[in-house]
């Protein structure tokens, strides 16, 4: 027979026993719910970094002055594109729109600083790539430099979209009278493609009184060509600007070639430096705080 103190202790059990489910039960919807709300704000932080951050696209204007600069070339202007790692967070599409964007400007001159390609190409792709890159229009001339993402395809896709390679070369660009610039181009350093010397070789015969438009892709590399030869201008990508930066704070990522410079603008005794931040991305599909952007130039004397 069944005492009531064994009855009591029967129903104490069960209610400890109650107890201790929901507390399980409360313990997991906790969890549960702490784990759902860690789940979405990653995936925002995610968003925000590819979809968000690598949105649009910045036109970075600015005049610059010299009284180098021939009267022709007053009012002159350069827009710079960079970085575009198409098949990164870069696509075709961007590639249109970007055309269309640096045709909206008007530009004299056009410049390209390297890092075309991401990944390899379809043959439909790549003959897209090149018809979009074709129909930037420029006045005087597009250039281009490579960087140390490129291969033979960025060589050929540039030279078939109507850009002169200035790798190691020069050009001289006239405009109404027979007062030029000079423009001129390294090679990317990081794959040893540097020929300082060469790209200057204009200055052997000639004084170094003439305007000067440098295209290098590594920023770093300035400081090599300043021991020898005088740059007003110098346009230069490779480093994203930091790809990934915060308000007020110097680019948080520096990389090999970047690593002096790697902010947007430097005065370097009287030479201008701009570093762009770029259209793709690498490594990583992120951007923050640091927009797709080019750079749009004025020269007035």
């Amino acid at each position: 027979m069944v005492t009531r103190e064994q009855k009591n202790e029967k129903m104490q059990r069960e209610l400890i026993l109650e107890e201790n489910i929901e507390k399980i039960k409360s313990t997991g919807f906790k969890l549960g719910k702490f784990f759902t709300v860690i789940v979405v704000i990653l995936f925002l932080i995610y968003a925000i970094l590819r979809y968000l951050g690598t949105y649009g696209l910045i036109i970075k204007e600015t005049t610059i002055s010299s009284k180098k600069l021939p009267d022709s070339f007053i009012s002159t202007k350069i827009v710079q594109f960079s970085d575009t790692h198409v098949g990164s967070s870069t696509t075709i599409l961007d590639i249109e729109k970007l055309k269309n964007e640096i045709n909206k400007l008007n530009p004299d001159i056009v410049v390209f600083t390297g890092d075309l390609l991401e990944k390899d190409l379809t043959d439909n792709d790549k003959e897209k790539l090149i018809d979009y890159l074709s129909k930037i229009d420029a006045k005087l001339g597009k250039y281009a430099v490579f960087g140390n993402h490129d291969g033979n395809t960025a060589y050929e896709i540039m030279e078939k979209a109507g850009f002169k390679n200035l790798e190691n070369s020069y050009d001289l660009i006239y405009q109404k009278d027979n007062n030029p610039i000079l423009i001129n181009g390294i090679g990317d350093k990081i794959n040893g493609n540097t020929d300082i010397k060469k790209a200057f070789e204009y200055f052997k015969d000639n004084n170094n009184e003439i305007y000067t438009v440098t295209l290098l892709h590594e920023p770093d590399s300035i400081d090599d060509i300043l021991i020898d030869y005088q740059v007003d201008l110098a346009l230069s990508g490779h480093s994203h600007n930091g790809q990934v930066r915060l308000p007020y704070v110097e680019s948080l990522v520096k990389i090999e070639g970047a690593e002096k410079y790697s902010e947007p603008y430097y005065k370097i005794g009287d030479t201008h430096l701009f570093v762009s931040g770029g259209i793709g991305t690498t490594v990583l599909p992120f951007r923050l705080f640091n927009h797709p952007s080019i750079n749009f130039i004025r020269l007035k004397k």
